[in-house]
């Protein structure tokens, strides 16, 4: 399987070995070699049923995006032995997922990126994101998802993942609207922030939102100092908020606020107020 490759992603595959970027001819196509085999900078390309897959111990500096293009299906992974997802090398690119376009990223840390909507990450309509074993750190959108955006009809699962010091005006972690399903599951979000609503998760318009086993701690917004929901389906379940904040002129929702709910469950959770 030959796999056409956009410039960006090409040079983080193989290098430049300069710092100018080479000349691309309109009609030259840059392409993977054939699955299984592996380039200078220690990535290696396999195919695992019908989805292609990038590995990468280690990461030459370059910038730009990696794009999942529409109707195509991705695994991106690190594999440096025995490191976490947060402590590991970052991955340097932002990733943007076209219209029903599938992604798996594992054991994988994005840091320092930033972006309008998603500054690690955006997930467009129709499309089908899972997250698992990763790190999210010092992320920035200008407006909503500082490390992760989540578009319309959208289905994203994260799993045992850690949001930290990641920042928006909304959704300082994550947003998500219009109709997505959102899944979190033993992850952890520690110290994000939002301007105005919702630090670690915020969710409106229709999405749906279910969080299991997951730890909230030190995060501040505005409004819903760890969790936003509005006009959106919510679900808690055996979580942990612990000094979270609402930071407004009128403080809502210290760990979360629910403004014109379509549902709502909150159960066997802990709140700790602050110290």
């Amino acid at each position: 399987m030959m796999v056409a490759l956009p410039l960006a992603l090409w040079l983080a595959a193989y290098g430049s070995g300069s710092e100018e970027t080479p000349p691309l001819e309109p009609e030259e196509d840059r392409s993977w070699p054939p699955c299984g085999s592996s380039s200078e900078s220690g990535r290696v390309l396999q195919c695992v049923g019908d989805a292609d897959v990038l590995e990468w111990p280690r990461v030459a500096n370059t910038t730009g995006s990696f794009v999942v293009a529409s109707g195509s299906e991705w695994l991106v992974r690190g594999v440096s032995p025995g490191a976490s997802a947060v402590r590991s090398t970052a991955f340097p690119l932002r990733i943007t997922l076209e219209s029903a376009a599938v992604l798996v990223l594992q054991r994988t840390r994005m840091q320092e990126l930033s972006d309008w909507h998603g500054g690690a990450l955006s997930a467009h309509e129709g499309s089908d994101l899972t997250v698992a074993f990763c790190g999210f750190v010092d992320n920035r959108a200008d407006h909503t998802g500082g490390a992760i955006w989540i578009g319309p009809r959208t289905a994203v699962h994260i799993d045992r993942t850690v949001f930290e010091r990641n920042r928006a005006q909304f959704g300082g972690a994550v947003h998500a609207s219009s109709g997505a399903s959102v899944v979190v599951e033993e992850a952890t979000f520690v110290s994000n922030e939002a301007q105005m609503h919702g630090a670690a998760l915020h969710v409106t318009n229709g999405a749906v939102l279910t969080v299991t086993q997951t730890a909230f701690a030190r995060n501040s917004a505005d409004e819903g100092g760890a969790i936003d929901a509005e006009e959106a389906t919510l679900s808690v379940m055996s979580c942990n908020f612990s000094n979270n904040t609402a930071t407004g002129p009128v403080p809502i929702g210290s760990a979360v606020r629910v403004r014109s709910p379509l549902s709502t469950l909150i159960v066997d959770t802990e709140f700790t107020p602050l110290a």
